[in-house]
């Protein structure tokens, strides 16, 4: 397919995204109780409706991993990890979303680093891998805020590394990437909601490479496919790819390529020890794993590689050694990916995030899904993103991607249909980035002067966050040496659940070490 040539942006101000990362975008976050059961039926009619603009940032306080929404689209759950434990706890933030409006109803705190999610299908249950164990939550008192929205939790042992999780049509079946403990945990999900979330819903463990991660059902659901960052040492696979952030990096590669491993699922319910039928190289790091909306490819973001592999999953199956078939340059240390559909045809979208020695803001890759073989002609646009986009997911109308900007500390919506793409440059259309203030007309984000800025503007915001909070904890120690201790605390809260607390006399100084290194490197 033709790739479209990028339309000149004819608004007399142009969006860009420093600015719009830097004013928090138009979408509002703002404090929200649950609505009503009289106003849920009219809600949910308006709440998946597109924003105002084709892409939209919404600020968080904290590091998000993942964004999930419902299936409805009304509510959208993100796991976040803080900027400070002494200030506030990692955990789940339950958004609301209701026309061009997001708003934050509260936060559900976990233990600690919240990474992947999955909701059941059914929407009662959400599912989120938190270190070494998996944590049970119940949706209906998240948004409520009534009860403990904690069910249980399973353990998957002492230092498993648990980081996503994927779970069968029929809800009967939860699978676990255990990235330490170089396994697959598989849980009878049946056994574990009736029994009580005990240890012995576990069915055992499938043994994979090292560092699993993706876990992506085929569409009939026979296969599970999964990526290993590096072949087991077990393998005898040659080492042909360097270690990542090392600088200087070694004389000569160090590190076995990744994989790409398919599970037979009927097996692994019964005997998950010899549920792998096929494994193939799939470059340096393989992270994520996205399948066409057909089931024929499978598209693998190889971080260490710099590449989107496209691999055909009939032959994965009958040729293990099978190579892909294409191999796509994209940006920087790709991590998520996401098959969508923009102008009428499918694209793959790749978050370029740039984890190992990110300054400042990067982009999104797209990808036209029938072109991959052409290489670099295949790349039809860039969409611009925050610092570290992490993971991507595609609304059920496959047109609305759901962005976590890790770094940057935002989530970001983008409307794919709306894009006007042109190969090999940034987007920047006539409805850009919603944004509440803008950079003077003529302003070029493709050159350098425009990334430095950007850069330098999201540290500003970050020393100003920072310097905001040093203000609160000092004058919350200064006003608890004016007064005898109480035992109640200042709850900074949103909307009557979790809150987030102030942090207790001393905490200033740790504080103001952290705004004091934001501000070293601003000064740079």
């Amino acid at each position: 397919m033709i790739a479209r040539a990028m339309r000149v942006p004819t608004r007399d101000v142009r969006r860009t995204l420093c600015c719009a990362l830097a004013a928090a975008a138009c979408v509002t976050l703002a404090p929200a109780h649950p609505a009503s059961a009289e106003r849920r039926h009219f809600a949910a009619r308006r709440c998946a409706e597109p924003f105002e603009d084709a892409i939209a940032f919404v600020p968080l306080h904290g590091y998000p991993f993942q964004a999930l929404p419902s299936a409805d689209g009304c509510w959208i759950y993100v796991s976040l990890l803080s900027e400070n434990l002494d200030y506030s706890p990692d955990g789940i933030a339950v958004l609301r979303r209701e026309r061009d409006r997001v708003s934050l109803v509260r936060l559900v705190p976990t233990d600690l680093q919240p990474t992947g999610m999955v909701l059941t299908h059914d929407g009662a249950l959400l599912v989120e891998a938190n270190g070494d164990s998996v944590l049970f939550l119940d949706t209906a008192r998240m948004q409520s805020g009534e009860g403990d929205a904690v069910l249980g939790k399973i353990s998957d042992g002492t230092g498993a590394g648990s980081v996503y999780v994927n779970c069968t049509r029929d809800d009967g079946w939860l699978f676990v990437s255990d990235e330490y403990a170089q396994s697959i945990t598989v849980i009878d999900l049946v056994r574990a909601r009736r029994g009580g979330f005990r240890p012995d819903a576990i069915v055992g463990k499938i043994p994979v490479g090292r560092a699993p991660i993706a876990l992506t059902f085929s569409p009939d659901e026979r296969f599970l496919y999964t990526t290993s960052q590096l072949a087991g040492k077990d393998w005898g696979w040659s080492a042909v790819c360097f270690p990542e952030g090392v600088t200087p990096p070694p004389p000569a590669p160090t590190n076995p390529a990744g994989a790409v491993i398919v599970i037979d699922v009927e097996r692994a319910k019964w005997d998950p020890s010899n549920a792998v039928v096929a494994r193939a190289p799939a470059a340096c790091n393989p992270v994520r794993l996205a399948l066409s909306r057909e089931g024929d490819v499978a598209f693998v973001t190889a971080r260490g590689s710099n590449a989107l592999l496209a691999f055909a999953t009939d032959r994965l199956v009958a040729d293990s050694t099978q190579a892909p078939f294409a191999s796509v340059p994209v940006g920087t240390a790709p991590v998520g990916v996401a098959v969508g559909r923009a102008r009428g045809r499918e694209v793959v979208v790749v978050a370029n995030s740039n984890r190992f020695f990110s300054t400042g803001a990067e982009t999104l890759s797209v990808i036209d899904a029938d072109r991959v073989a052409a290489g670099a002609r295949a790349v039809i646009g860039h969409i611009p993103a925050g610092e570290f986009p992490r993971e991507l997911h595609v609304l059920d109308d496959r047109r609305e991607l759901v962005v976590t900007n890790f770094l940057s500390e935002t989530i970001e919506f983008v409307d794919l249909e709306r894009l006007s793409l042109g190969r090999g440059r940034r987007w920047s259309g006539p409805q850009g980035a919603a944004s509440a203030g803008a950079p003077a007309e003529g302003t070029d984000l493709n050159d350098d002067g425009g990334a430095l800025r950007c850069a330098r503007s999201l540290r500003a915001r970050r020393v100003r966050r920072l310097s905001a909070s040093w203000e609160r904890a000092r004058d919350l120690g200064r006003a608890r040496q004016r007064r005898p201790p109480r035992a109640e605390r200042v709850v900074l809260d949103s909307g009557g659940g979790a809150g987030i607390r102030a942090p207790p006399p001393g905490r200033p100084a740790r504080l103001m070490h952290t705004l004091q290194h934001h501000e070293r490197k601003l000064a740079r």
